[in-house]
């Protein structure tokens, strides 16, 4: 929390594989912090609410090797901008901030 003692601050995540960076940023409705995890060829990301910090990290989309995930929000949704050997153009999917279990495919992966 800004202004007050970094003795106070709460550790968030802390990524225990080397081959991993993190990344941090906030969504551009500012409604959501976004923590990405990633290496040469797989990236996951978790989300908070800034208005629950409390609640913590939650996982947006799982480490799954081999995919690259970036997110965005926008509404009552999150968009998934998915790649991989298999769909290396992109697919891109939603879901509700509500149900991020469940996804929505909206631009399906194209091969050409």
């Amino acid at each position: 929390m800004l202004g007050t003692e970094q003795s106070k601050d709460t550790l968030l995540y802390v990524e225990k594989d080397d081959m991993f960076s993190l990344d941090l940023e906030v969504s551009e409705s500012e409604k959501y912090l976004f923590v990405a995890s990633e290496s040469k060829n797989t990236r996951f990301n978790f989300y908070m609410d800034v208005s629950k910090p409390e609640e913590g990290l939650k996982v947006l989309t799982p480490r799954v090797e081999g995919i690259d995930t970036t997110v965005s929000h926008r509404g009552d949704h999150f968009f998934i901008k998915r790649r991989s050997d298999q769909f290396f153009n992109s697919e891109v999917v939603a879901c509700a901030v509500n149900n991020t279990s469940s996804t929505t495919v909206l631009i399906p992966h194209n091969e050409r």
